[in-house]
């Protein structure tokens, strides 16, 4: 049924939170795991024994965060402050993980932003785009040698698994000139900006997979549609919403797709794969497949990374 089956009819789950694997000595990184889906993901990680780092902007609520989640599982994740809009910080907390950890498990790339904001990120780029793909590529570049060194020191790959969502679909090219303010950011719709961001964290996850397959696993997912504080705070239309709110799940469903994709055996399998809900492969859109379309980006990428590490 495609995008509209993926929407509309979800098959029950089979695979739940409850299946997630004894994680004892093993490493997580989560982005946004302070809110929504990430937190969830944080929680179950926990649950099972995983060593958990949320990666967020707010340190104060990200600490409220984990002495919640002692409550609630009894154990404490560590505290990893990050802000995806800041190519800076990004690089402050990848130094601050790399010099307490040899090795990485999984990086869940969950955090982003959303909304009607034309606001731009601390090196100047969109900031839909900038947060929600330029920051997780160098988040993910930063600690790639921890999750390559996983496969030699446990002889398990690494894994990096990209959280993006159906609505990747409605925006299946990149227009590079909409990435920095100017009139052709301006004249596209947020919505838009914010599909095309979802795009490429797709397109991302598979250009990763192709030329680091050998050593990690990287993954898209679509979790679902899911009732989330990001949902609320940025509520489309009245019939949208209504047609959204009519299909929409809990955060416990939405993190079971990054948690099978993190910590499933089976999953070990899915390098360069689109995962669907939930917890199962499905298709992206057929552009985010395209080996081209995955080199331009990483180009852009490098290139923008190059400019902020020459300053």
């Amino acid at each position: 049924m495609g995008v509209f089956g993926e929407f509309f009819f979800v098959p029950k789950a089979t695979w739940t939170a409850a299946d997630v694997p004894d994680l004892a000595g093993r490493v997580f990184v989560v982005t946004g795991g302070a809110s929504g889906i990430g937190r969830e993901t944080v929680k179950e990680l926990l649950r099972h024994n995983g060593r958990v780092y949320i990666a967020a902007r707010n340190r104060e609520r990200a600490q409220a965060v984990a002495d919640e989640l002692v409550k609630e599982v009894g154990r404490a994740p560590e505290v990893l402050v990050v802000d995806l809009a800041s190519l800076a910080s990004v690089r402050d907390a990848a130094n601050e993980f790399n010099a307490k950890e040899q090795t990485l498990d999984a990086l869940i790339n969950c955090g982003g932003a959303a909304g009607e904001s034309n606001a731009t990120t601390a090196e100047g780029y969109d900031l839909l785009f900038g947060t929600n793909v330029l920051g997780h590529y160098y988040l993910t570049h930063l600690l790639l040698p921890a999750l390559k060194r996983n496969l030699e020191a446990h002889g398990r790959k690494g894994r990096v698994t990209s959280v993006s969502s159906i609505a990747h679909t409605s925006h299946a090219h990149i227009d590079y000139e909409t990435l920095v303010p100017g009139d052709a950011r301006d004249r596209k719709k947020a919505l838009d900006r914010y599909g095309q961001s979802k795009f490429g964290n797709v397109v991302f996850a598979f250009e990763l997979a192709r030329r680091e397959g050998a050593h990690i696993v990287s993954s898209a997912l679509n979790p679902g549609t899911i009732h989330t504080p990001m949902y609320d705070a940025n509520k489309p239309g009245v019939l949208a919403s209504f047609l959204m709110e009519s299909v929409m799940y809990e955060v416990d469903h939405g993190a079971i797709t990054p948690l099978w994709a993190a910590t499933a055996l089976e999953a070990e399998n899915v390098n360069g794969q689109y995962l669907v809900p939930w917890a199962r492969v499905g298709q992206a859109a057929k552009e985010g497949y395209d080996p081209e379309v995955g080199k331009k980006l990483w180009t852009w990428l490098e290139e923008c990374v190059r400019k902020f590490e020459s300053q």
